[in-house]
């Protein structure tokens, strides 16, 4: 079953070597604020994008 998942790539090897260099980040900026409220810490969001 192993081999099978391993057949059935979404992207060749080639693919992701040319799209090295990219990060994503996505952040749930809700539960970032009211985590942050609750810790009682300030947390600066122009800093952070």
């Amino acid at each position: 079953m192993l081999n099978n998942l391993e057949n059935d790539s979404i992207f060749t090897p080639e693919q992701v070597l040319e799209n090295r260099g990219r990060v994503a980040i996505f952040i749930d900026g809700s539960n970032l604020f009211y985590a942050a409220l609750q810790l009682g810490i300030e947390i600066d969001y122009t800093k952070l994008l």
